[in-house]
């Protein structure tokens, strides 16, 4: 994240500035930006060889926030929506990353634990997008703001920075902020927490205080950076970033051939090359049109798709509209460049997270990308899994999807691709797929009085249990009574709609068990709803192993969830030959 060779270039003119001169401020936060600076100074060695986030990490969030909400600042975060452009090459860092852990592991087989951690140090640590779903949850626990762009957060926070209101006054993000306008950007944030010893009972016990009168804030202007770079304008200057390499378009080859810059280049080499050529990008891709780099990607195009999807970029505003910016000379194909749009009511779904940004990508870009898991991927079984087994859950999900929207998303054209074979490609045509479920779904409109009366009986006063739960939805279906009423013939245009959370919640659980299979056409459990339904009674009070033990009870029903020799290529005592059947299922568990 970040444009590195400007940011390593700029280092040295980052000014400081105490905590205290942003009290009563709001300041906007690039949620993603925000999580690589938390992963990557101290990234726990074995991380990636155990899976699963940072121990420590939802209590080092919330610690931080807190400090500075003390300090007068309110934060507000922005997450990266829908996917937009083309990935250069989407599974490289997942298959980097699998086979450094691979090399890791190797390492620990021959007794070399240090030369292990070494290299488990080193293979990765979660992607901030990987850990986005938990941020929103922690935040939504919490009470800290946030929203979701449609596409890009670095565009909605300019938006917000720029809008006649103001509705922020400073952002902290990355470098990328000046492609957008912004002028100026915090980059780091300094705390500092005065350490106290106290003696009780003869021990020594340690407490911190967050001191912000300490505390302070790195910053940088662009000004200041057009000035050091000999004056230039804020179109070379956006020039020379882009060309310089970012996650808005890659780098330009010819700075990346060692035969002429032996030593790698730097931003101020960026600024001469495209001032040599008459200070025009056009004129620096024919002169390098020779190169076979440059004509495979198509550079030019690339760039100037870049160039409008930051001109024209989408955002959602103060109103709740999304708007492309300077709509009214956008080209007529601005999509193409920025991402395709979806319904106001889909994009208010995604703006307060209560929808994920998976399923409306692959709609949006027909791509349904499949990363190499962290051990690679490289089992018969996994392969498998990902590629047959769970292609008609993710069809599933793209077919509810297109027929709640627009008809030019039920023709859309969709192609599947994996990381372990990167010529293949599943084509299939959403409209092959129509209708969907959504007919059976609309008999699900059971409201507040008879969720609440069912809860009653059910003597459920624990919080993840009640309605919209998963444990909720099995054993309120137990009773045949109350499942006979929960069925109707499908909701009628004058019906009334679901209003409470507590009607939104429960029906959706129902429908996406009855999705699944767990609970049939007449509202009855199925036979493995009935499985389900034995399992969560054995949670007992255990209510957060619910999700845990949904999946258990899914991974049965595609035969995964046995004592099989699946990973041969895993170490560990199970699968020598000296654990029980039960410790070899433990083990191929997450």
């Amino acid at each position: 994240m970040g444009i590195p060779v400007l940011d390593a270039w700029a280092s040295r003119l980052v000014k400081s500035m105490p905590l205290t001169s942003l009290r009563d401020s709001v300041v906007g936060i690039d949620a993603s930006y925000y999580l690589e600076s938390l992963l990557s100074p101290s990234k726990e060695p074995l991380l990636s060889a155990l899976g699963g986030f940072p121990f420590a990490l939802e209590s080092t969030i919330v610690k931080e926030i807190g400090d500075w909400q003390s300090a007068g600042l309110e934060p507000h975060f922005v997450f990266n929506g829908l996917v937009s452009g083309t990935k250069d090459e989407p599974f490289g860092a997942s298959i980097a990353s699998a086979a450094k852990n691979a090399a890791a592991f190797e390492r620990y087989e021959k007794d070399m634990a240090s030369e292990a951690i070494s290299v488990f140090k080193t293979s990765g640590a979660p992607t901030p997008a990987a850990l986005t779903d938990f941020l929103k949850k922690v935040f939504h626990e919490h009470g800290i703001g946030f929203t979701v762009a449609p596409f890009s957060a670095l565009a909605q926070l300019a938006y917000y920075e720029k809008d006649s209101n103001q509705l922020i006054d400073a952002i902290y993000g990355p470098s990328e902020l000046f492609l957008y306008g912004v002028e100026k950007i915090i980059t780091k944030f300094d705390l500092v927490h005065d350490i106290f010893e106290t003696t009780e009972q003869g021990s020594t016990k340690r407490t911190s205080r967050f001191a912000a009168e300490d505390s302070s804030f790195r910053w940088l202007d662009r000004q200041t950076c057009l000035e050091e770079l000999g004056h230039i304008s804020v179109d070379l200057f956006t020039d020379a970033c882009l060309l310089a390499g970012s996650s808005l378009l890659r780098t330009i080859p010819p700075l990346q051939n060692p035969n002429i810059y032996s030593k790698g280049y730097s931003i101020r080499d960026v600024v001469r090359l495209i001032t040599s050529c008459g200070h025009s990008v056009t004129t620096v891709c024919r002169q390098y049109q020779d190169d076979s780099l440059v004509k495979s990607l198509d550079y030019l195009d690339r760039y100037r798709r870049a160039v409008i999807g930051i001109k024209h970029h989408v955002v959602i505003t103060k109103d709740g509209n999304v708007e492309t910016l300077d709509a009214e000379h956008a080209p007529s194909d601005v999509h193409d460049c920025v991402g395709q749009r979806l319904p106001e009511e889909l994009n208010m779904y995604l703006s307060r997270g209560m929808l994920r940004t998976r399923v409306p990508t692959w709609l949006t870009s027909g791509i349904i990308h499949l990363d190499a898991p962290l051990d690679g991927g490289n089992s018969v079984e996994y392969q498998n899994l990902v590629k047959t087994q769970l292609e008609p859950w993710r069809r599933d999900a793209l077919c509810l999807l297109s027929e709640s929207i627009h008809r030019y998303y039920q023709r859309k054209e969709i192609t599947t691709r994996l990381w372990y074979d990167q010529e293949y490609e599943a084509k299939f045509n959403i409209k092959d797929l129509l209708p969907s479920s959504k007919e059976m779904m609309r008999a699900w409109n059971v409201k507040a009085d008879a969720i609440a009366g069912r809860a009653i009986e059910l003597n459920v006063t624990a919080k993840n249990a009640g309605p919209g739960s998963l444990h909720y939805a099995i054993q309120s279906l137990t009773d045949q009574s109350f499942s006979t009423k929960t069925t109707s013939p499908g909701r009628k245009d004058d019906e009334e709609p679901l209003k409470s959370l507590a009607e939104v919640t429960a029906n959706v659980a129902w429908r996406f068990l009855q999705l699944r299979g767990f609970i049939g056409k007449n509202h009855q459990l199925t036979a493995w709803g009935k499985v389900l339904q034995t399992v969560f009674s054995t949670l007992e009070t255990s209510y957060n192993l619910q999700e845990a033990a949904f999946v258990a009870v899914e991974l049965m029903r595609l035969g995964l969830l046995n004592a099989d020799t699946m990973f041969p290529d895993c170490s560990g005592a199970p699968l020598r030959g000296t654990g029980s059947c039960s410790m070899i299922i433990v083990s191929h568990t997450p």
